[in-house]
């Protein structure tokens, strides 16, 4: 499985009453990540609501063996 072709193939959404928002994936707001988002991408990635600015990261699954 190719992770980070899922990510982004993906459309991730969030439930706000009847409607859905579709999650946008968050630029950081600190120092030095602001200018690498992809430095972490690694331990999964982080998707806001444009609607609440909720956020959720969405990572691989680890291996448990």
């Amino acid at each position: 499985m190719d992770f980070s072709r899922i990510l982004n193939e993906a459309r991730i959404e969030h439930r706000h009453g009847n409607d859905w928002h579709e999650m946008q994936p968050a630029e950081s707001r600190h120092g030095e990540d602001a200018g690498d988002p992809e430095r972490h991408w690694g331990h999964g990635r982080i998707y806001r609501c444009p609607g609440c600015d909720e956020e959720i990261r969405v990572a691989e699954p680890t291996d448990s063996r």
